[in-house]
């Protein structure tokens, strides 16, 4: 599909974003709340042993009530309005077509029409199998379905049939998906291939519970889940979520290894086979180190998110096994944070964070997950094989001389990036953790240096001099050559390296051994913390174990300034969509929405407690994954449209002919350049004929047309273009609307300049 019409790619990538905002928007604006006055819930058919499952019963109200939450505010600015607007009014027009044709008025979905969502990724009442659920409440969305279903372009899609009163719709290409609607309430499920029960009979099943015929054992009775809820101090969290993250890391880990060993033996022969065998020894190696961390011990985790002030507040309780290395490491087990560093380091700084971490712990666990793993002939496999051997040869032992003696106090801390500092932003970050004896750790750093020199490898460590003001520095640094030769390695081996320095009682580390000299003399200095991070220090509980602070606005406006002063590399292949590069919104635009966040965690008697509040929830994580995915399919698509689909067995060849010429004509090679800019041209006119069409409701007569400017399209549809350019060759580009005006004929005549009527060397767009 892509390579025959590069204008579908650019649509996928449209749906894609408009499917991913979509998500966001639920997301972003609270999705899911905790009171309700709804007599069933999905939590009343879900087992007490539910692996995940999120509630939003006033979904309508956590829409009005997130729209002032900074992701909100950002784009309802003058600045991302003027610049989002075509591609905004290209969605609309989509989504309208769609809403129109299935009989829709469109101004009957300006508002939010669901009344509430749910979702389960867990075992039903009376099935063992878990499946993922959703439940939605809203009469205006099973009318819509119902009018789909109803047409015959979705029949071939959608299968309905009636049972008991509940329409089933199941779909032929994924047997295990199937939909209910009755009344006003859609059931979604998907079983697990493996489960004895289909889609259609997960679906009928939790019909049935909610009207009551089935109950016993539900999450709403279990006493872990409501101990958990009852935690949670928000007094209106605008959705709540409860996970058991080892029961659904075990169910994945066991569909992960159940399908790894099929996709092996399927792999096409050309390809190498060690691919898979290597994932699976990676996922067996994970899995065994956190059984060792004791993370199948985890046994629930609740989280609910508020919006007050123009912010976000994210709450969590969990009742995890405090004998988990990885939770005493960054707990502390409920030791509190000593602050008394906090005056050494946190002025100017644009972030920080603070624990309690046992690194011994976590040591000992990754250790013991690699001695179980890497047994008998594979033995000497096992990494720490090589460590042990390296410590007997020099004399030391890693863990009692050097991890031993360092923490449990960590602290970590930023600057914002300087201006102009160089073509990509980086922070200056620093790491410090509590050295207890001092002279044993600098003992065991200068015998790991003096070793490493020794071996003349391509990896060296540089010792500066002490000064007055200074101790010595210890600085990790690669070859030149120790990337293959790579000329991007070498530059990076040469201004960055791991550094390290005592001084005190403190172990500081850093990848900048510039800015660590530089921080050494400053630490030695009286300084004091901003406004912001004593507001936040105050308003903390004494017995807080982790403390976490940051200042987006610098980092974000540092972000967004290089990425707009970069955006023209990227502005040749984004002209399929209809949005100007050139107006891309400043930094001001985001920053004066944004304030700082901060957050803490604390162990209580049931558990762990936390809390943070700041500029962004879920919604956040949710755009940057729909923008890569949505990036990632548009830069690949259109690489397909342009280049051709990949040979099957033989390596890339620049000047494959992809297709036989007629008679008497010159082949054309898709490796020539020209090829590629014509290409690209011919995308660019037709996506601009395109959006033209859905504008003014008829095709352009020339391409001419194209250049002129009006209300929605300051710089017309070919922004950037002032006219229209030859081809590669010198010609003009050919245009031609055909007579019944639904459709046109764009093309170059290619190398000989001479019209073949879209054969022998002519180019077209492959639409």
């Amino acid at each position: 599909m892509f390579k025959k019409n590069p204008l579908a790619s650019c649509k996928f990538l449209l749906r894609t974003f408009i499917f991913g905002a979509f998500i966001s928007v639920f997301l972003a604006n609270g999705l899911f709340a905790q009171t309700t006055a709804s007599p069933k819930r999905l939590r009343d058919v879900l087992s007490s042993d539910a692996m995940i499952y999120v509630d939003a019963p006033d979904f309508q109200s956590t829409m009005k009530r997130g729209s002032d939450i900074p992701s909100a505010r950002i784009l309802r600015e003058e600045e991302f309005q003027e610049f989002l607007s075509p591609l905004f009014k290209l969605a609309r027009t989509e989504i309208d077509k769609m809403l129109v044709k299935i009989g829709e008025k469109p101004e009957n979905w300006q508002k939010c029409p669901i009344k509430s969502i749910e979702f389960a990724y867990g075992a039903p009442i009376g099935e063992t199998a878990p499946a993922v659920i959703v439940k939605i409440d809203s009469a205006q969305v099973c009318e819509l379905l119902r009018k789909m279903i109803q047409k015959p372009d979705y029949k071939m899609f959608l299968q309905v049939t009636d049972s008991n009163g509940i329409q089933i719709v199941t779909f032929p290409l994924a047997p295990n998906m199937a939909a209910g609607l009755q009344g006003d309430t859609i059931i979604f499920a998907a079983a697990k291939t493996e489960s004895e029960s289909t889609g259609p009979e997960i679906v009928q099943l939790v019909q049935k519970s909610l009207k009551g015929e089935v109950q016993k054992g539900s999450l709403a009775a279990d006493a872990e889940f409501t101990n958990l809820l009852g935690k949670l101090q928000s007094k209106q969290p605008e959705w709540v979520a409860f996970a058991r993250p080892a029961k659904f890391a075990q169910d994945m880990y066991a569909s992960l290894m159940g399908q790894m060993p099929t996709a092996v033996a399927s792999r096409p022969a050309r390809r190498p086979r060690g691919g898979d065998a290597m994932a699976i020894e990676i996922v067996q190696l994970l899995g065994g180190i956190a059984t060792e961390l004791k993370l199948d011990q985890m046994t629930g985790v609740m989280f609910a998110e508020s919006y007050s002030n123009g912010g976000v507040t994210t709450e969590t309780a969990a009742l995890i096994s405090t004998n988990s290395p990885l939770i005493a490491a960054f707990i502390g087990n409920g030791k509190p944070v000593d602050r008394a560093f906090l005056d050494k380091a946190i002025d100017g700084v644009d972030g920080f964070s603070t624990f309690n971490v046992d690194v011994t712990q976590l040591y000992k666990a990754v250790g013991n997950g690699m001695n179980k793993h890497f047994t008998g002939d594979r033995a000497s496999d096992n990494p720490f094989k090589y460590i042990a051997e390296y410590e007997k040869e020099n004399g030391i032992s890693i863990e009692s001389d050097l991890l031993s003696q360092l923490g449990p106090e960590y602290y970590s801390y930023s600057f914002p990036p300087k201006a102009g500092a160089g073509p990509v932003p980086t922070w200056d970050s620093f790491y410090v953790l509590r050295v207890r004896e001092k002279a044993k750790v600098e003992k065991t750093i200068a015998a790991f240096a003096k070793s490493l020199n020794s071996m003349k490898a391509k990896i060296a460590v540089e010792v500066s001099d002490p000064t007055p003001t200074r101790p010595a520095v210890y600085t990790l640094k690669l070859a030149e050559d120790a990337g293959g030769g790579n000329p991007a390695f070498a530059m990076v081996a040469n201004q960055i390296g791991i550094s390290l320095a005592l001084l005190d009682d403190w172990l500081v580390i850093s990848t900048n051994p510039v800015a660590l000299k530089n921080e050494l003399r400053n630490m030695k200095k009286p300084r004091d913390a901003s406004a912001d991070v004593k507001k936040y220090l105050s308003t903390l509980p004494a017995e807080a174990s982790t403390l976490t602070f940051n200042d987006w606005r610098p980092v974000v406006r540092t972000l967004w300034d290089t990425m707009a002063s970069f955006v023209g590399v990227a502005a040749g292949r984004m002209q399929a969509i209809p949005v100007d590069l050139q107006k891309i919104p400043t930094s001001q635009s985001i920053v004066k929405n944004m304030k700082p966040s901060s957050g803490f965690w604390m162990l209580t008697k049931d558990g762990i407690y936390g809390r943070s509040s700041g500029n962004f929830g879920l919604e956040l994580y949710s755009s940057v994954f729909a923008g890569a995915v949505g990036a990632s399919l548009y830069f690949q698509t259109s690489r397909m449209a342009f280049a051709g689909p990949p040979p099957d067995d033989e390596p890339d060849d620049t000047t494959t002919v992809t297709s036989k010429p007629a008679a008497g004509q010159k082949q054309v090679a898709t490796g020539d350049d020209r090829v590629m800019k014509a290409k690209d041209m011919l995308l660019r006119l037709e996506a601009g004929a395109r959006i033209y069409k859905n504008d003014s409701g008829k095709l352009p007569g020339n391409l001419q047309i194209l250049l002129k400017s009006n209300d929605d399209h300051p710089q017309g549809y070919l922004p950037g273009l002032k006219e229209i350019p030859k081809d590669p060759w010198g010609s003009d580009y050919f245009y031609e609307v055909t007579e019944d005006g639904k459709t046109f004929h764009l093309r170059s005549f290619g190398a000989n300049a001479k019209d073949d009527g879209g054969a022998g060397d002519d180019i077209k767009s492959d639409s």
